[in-house]
């Protein structure tokens, strides 16, 4: 289950199909693209496969990146209209990643669903806090309601 911290939503592993098709119906704006372009930043492949399976392909298009250097690369170039992201990665963790995207004018108000299997600090919460729409564990994750918390992150986005 998920805890609202600024963030846009943030999901736990193992992922759920009905909470990931929940949270990103619940996050996502549509600006006029057929499809929602979703972003999954994690450095499990199988996370991404998950949510391209909890997703329909008809109103989903999901990409990945592997760590936090090529999510911040793939955020500038694809221009996704939600981030899902993990914590724990290689070479950038997700606080990394959270910080280049909140000081770039371009990326500030991305949409961004934590997704991680770790738990959580005091001060881990609070450095979330303002920068992130949901955290959500991996541990149990539903793909109904990472979808629609997607979706409903999209619909507040603006």
């Amino acid at each position: 289950m998920g805890y609202r911290m600024g963030a846009s939503a943030y999901l736990l592993k193992p992922l759920d199909p009905a909470a990931v098709i929940e949270t990103l119906n619940r996050v996502i704006q549509p600006d006029g693209r057929k499809q929602k372009h979703v972003l999954v930043v994690d450095d499990d492949p199988n996370i991404a496969d998950m949510v391209r399976q909890f997703l329909p392909e008809a109103e989903f298009v999901v990409r990945s990146a592997l760590d936090g250097e090529a999510g911040v690369a793939a955020v500038m170039e694809d221009k996704p209209d939600i981030l899902l992201l993990d914590i724990i990665m290689p070479r950038l963790d997700g606080f990394g990643v959270l910080e280049r995207l909140r000081l770039n004018p371009e990326t500030r108000n991305l949409p961004i669903i934590v997704i991680s299997a770790k738990e959580l600090t005091a001060d881990e919460i609070q450095r979330l806090k303002e920068t992130v729409t949901l955290v959500m564990k991996k541990q149990g994750l539903q793909g109904e309601k990472l979808v629609d918390e997607i979706n409903a992150a999209l619909n507040q986005k603006g």
